[in-house]
Order: C-alpha cells, then structure tokens, then sequence
C-alpha cells in the first residue's frame, strides 16, 4: 500500500482533472487524522472514498469543501487551490462551485423544504426557479412546503441534494450517504445521488464505510488510518 494509506491513488494526469489532492495531512494537536498522498478526479467522474471510522473520510470532504485547512498539502478544485483563499473566498467558492450533502442534512428546521433549497441560491448565485424544479425532478416536490421535521429520512435527504444541486456545482460531495438506512433505502439514495451527479454534469464523491456502496461505483479508493 503506497505512503499515507490510500489503496488506489488513482492519480490521473489528464486536463480533464476536477480535483487534484497532493500530500495531504490534516492534524489535531501533533496527531494526524488523515494522510492522503495522491487523489485525482476527472471531470464528470463518479468514485466512492471507503474506510473504516476513524480514517479522516468527514475531514477529507470538509478540506475538499474549504470548511477545513489542511495541515499540509494541496486541495485543487479545477483551477482554483482551496487551501491559499481566505475564509471569505472559500465562502464564495464553496457557494458557487461545491455541493454538500451532509450525514445529517444540516436543513433548517424552520423553512420548509422548498425555502431550505431556495436559501442557498442567496449565497451561490443560482437561479430561485431552479428549486422547484429539482424537487419535482427529485420526487419531493409534493412535500416542497413541508418542514423538515415532517419529512421522512428519504425525503430529507432528497431535499438536502437538491440543495446541493441548486447552484449548479462541478463538484458534489456526500457524507455516509447511506447511514441509518435499511437496503431498499440505501439503494435509492445511493441511484438519487449518482443520477443528479450525471444529470448536471457534477463529479461526484461519497464517502462511507458502507460496503454496499461500492458495487455502484467503477471506482472505489480506500482510506486506512494515517
């Protein structure tokens, strides 16, 4: 296994490269929760990051995100080196260019569905209508005035994607998407997520620990503890 525990670096160097990771180590008081040497994802790609708890798999997504700086090493997100902006430029870029699906969704309890997804065109630049019209798409559109806490974990998660699509992002990342689900669920989360990403040209990167992830993706990298 190469340096920094990862299985399959997967480096490619093509043009076509949405994100390019080099050396990447993040730490906690002297103590390192992950270490990657190498991750490249192409353009439109669809891959799955497994591990077991423990590995860094929230870090990874958080430092790709910019919500996290790394301790060393680079994050290449097109263009743009997420690691040198500032708080305020990673704000900026994260709105406009990265979709989150977080475990726990992170909607607000207060707005219904369809203002949940509707809140985030105000920070990414996307277009309002677009809300809607990615429920209906999802299949939650019936529940669009529904607030969260009278949505069932499916449609929740179904409204946190469409959030994370509103804005029309080149890069779309989930977390556990698949925790506390049974297989029927899972199955339909895991085909949502990887439809949406092809639908809107987005690469897509999941991360679990859920063995069942990975007979829908061509390409799976696994973590191991740094």
């Amino acid at each position: 296994m190469p340096k920094g525990g990862l299985a399959d670096p997967g480096v490619t160097p093509q043009a076509r490269l949405m994100l390019a990771i080099r050396d990447l180590e993040m730490a906690y008081g002297g103590q390192p929760v992950l270490k990657l040497e190498a991750l490249d994802a192409e353009a439109g790609e669809q891959l799955c990051v497994v591990g077991p708890s423990g590995t860094g798999k929230t870090t990874l997504l958080n430092v790709i995100a910019g919500l996290q700086t790394p301790t060393r090493g680079s994050v290449r997100v097109g263009d743009v080196k997420v690691e040198t902006l500032t708080e305020r430029e990673r704000d900026a870029f994260r709105a406009a260019n990265v979709g989150y699906v977080f475990q726990g969704f992170h909607l607000l309890q207060a707005l219904s569905a369809l203002e949940n997804v509707e809140l985030a065109t105000r920070f990414g630049g996307g277009k309002k209508n677009r809300a809607l019209e990615l429920l209906d798409a999802l299949g939650v559109r019936h529940r669009a005035q529904a607030l969260p806490s009278e949505l069932s974990v499916g449609a929740r998660q179904r409204v946190a994607i469409a959030r994370a699509l509103v804005n029309g992002p080149r890069l779309l990342l989930a977390d556990e998407p698949t925790a506390n689900l049974d297989d029927r669920a899972a199955e339909r989360a895991l085909a949502g997520l990887c439809e949406s990403a092809a639908d809107h040209d987005a690469t897509l990167l999941v991360v679990t620990h859920d063995s069942r992830a990975r007979e829908r993706f061509d390409r799976v990298v696994e973590l191991t503890p740094p």
